[in-house]
């Protein structure tokens, strides 16, 4: 008999840097540096976002998680603006409040190269210091 389970978290990614996120505006899109799965081809990701000091958010606070994958061209159809819902892969939801740690799990991931990107709709701005972090932890299945 074979019994699946996860894979232990890889070593996490810089999915968006912290000066990209600096005061980043209700409903504005900060996009992260290309990220490569071709090696390790993780089936899943875990989003985390620490914030470098706690914001009062509005509900319904939520957090937009898009990604955009290269399919083997070398081009990504968005490098700026909304990416278009198409890209959509989950939301974080948050029901206001102070906030300062979010989590989106279960992300789906590309076998590929793809670009992680995240949209605030918290209602306020991010902090406007370079210290926030939002990270991507990769992860699949394995047989055993």
């Amino acid at each position: 008999m074979t019994v699946s389970k996860w894979t232990v978290y890889n070593t996490a990614d810089t999915a968006v840097a912290g000066a990209t996120m600096n005061a980043l505006a209700n409903g504005a899109y900060a996009y992260g540096a290309e990220i490569d799965n071709s090696t390790g081809l993780y089936l899943y990701g875990d989003l985390e976002l620490a914030l470098s000091s706690a914001v009062t958010s509005v509900a319904p606070a939520f957090l937009s998680v898009f990604i955009i994958p290269n399919v083997g061209t070398g081009n990504y159809v968005a490098s700026a603006g909304n990416p278009g819902s198409s890209y959509l892969r989950g939301t974080g939801s948050f029901a206001g409040g102070s906030i300062q740690f979010m989590q989106v799990q279960g992300l789906i991931l590309t076998p590929g190269k793809f670009k992680i990107v995240i949209q605030n709709n918290l209602g306020v701005a991010l902090p406007a210091t370079s210290t926030s972090v939002c990270s991507l932890y990769r992860y699949g299945e394995q047989s055993i």
